[in-house]
C-alpha cells in the first residue's frame, strides 16, 4: 500500500495540469561526455507551468515562459577506460521567442554508474582468479547548464525544436573538477 501511494504522489502533479499543460516532448541528443567521450542522451520533457506573453511595440508576438521536469538516460564510452550509464531528473525554465529561437536554463541531478571497460579479476578464498562481472562504482553526479535552440513546434512549422546544449556536472569521482558536456539533438513534440 506504501508503494502505491507514493508512485500516486508522484503522478497527481501531471494529473491536475492535464487540461492547460502543453504538449510534452521527447528529447534525443547525442552525448558528449568531456566534450569529445562519444554517448546518447533521452529525456521526456514534461511541462509542468506555462506562461505566454503577448509583446507589443516593434517585435510585436508572443513569448513562451515555461517550466518543465524530464527524468532522463544518459550513456556514454570512454574508450578502453569505462562506460557511463546516468539516469537521472532535470528540471528548468524555458523560454520560446515569437520566431521561434528557444533558451533553458537547468539543473539536473544523476546516479553516475562507471563500468570498467577492461577486466577485472578478483583473488578468490583458495587462491585462484575469477572475473568481476560489471566492475565499477556510482555516485550522485550533481550538475547545471544551458541550452539554445530553434522551436518548430511553437512557430507551427512541425513538431520538431532542436538545441545544443551545455552541461557542468561535478562527479564525486573528480571532487572539485567541473566537467563541461555538450549535447546536440532535437525533441519531438506529442500534441493532442
Amino acid at each position: 500500500m506504501k508503494h502505491f501511494l507514493y508512485i500516486a504522489l508522484l503522478l497527481l502533479p501531471l494529473s491536475i495540469q492535464a487540461q492547460t499543460r502543453p504538449a510534452p516532448g521527447l528529447r534525443l541528443h547525442y552525448y558528449g561526455y568531456w566534450l569529445f567521450h562519444p554517448g546518447v542522451q533521452a529525456a521526456w520533457e514534461q511541462p509542468l507551468w506555462q506562461h505566454v506573453r503577448e509583446k507589443r511595440g516593434k517585435r510585436e508576438g508572443q513569448i513562451w515562459h515555461s517550466l518543465y521536469a524530464a527524468p532522463q538516460l544518459t550513456c556514454y564510452a570512454h574508450r578502453k577506460n569505462h562506460y557511463g550509464i546516468a539516469p537521472g531528473l532535470e528540471a528548468g525554465y524555458q523560454a520560446t521567442r515569437r520566431k521561434g529561437f528557444e533558451y533553458q536554463v537547468f539543473i539536473s541531478g544523476s546516479y553516475l554508474l562507471t563500468l570498467l571497460a577492461n577486466p577485472v579479476w578478483e583473488q578468490q578464498p583458495d587462491g585462484s582468479f575469477a572475473r568481476k562481472r560489471l566492475a565499477g562504482r556510482g555516485s550522485f553526479m550533481p550538475g547545471g547548464g544551458i541550452s539554445l535552440g530553434q522551436n518548430l513546434w511553437k512557430t507551427g512549422k512541425a513538431p520538431l525544436a532542436w538545441s545544443v546544449r551545455l552541461l557542468f556536472t561535478q562527479p564525486y569521482q573528480a571532487t572539485s573538477v567541473l566537467t563541461p558536456n555538450g549535447s546536440l539533438g532535437i525533441r519531438y513534440y506529442f500534441s493532442r
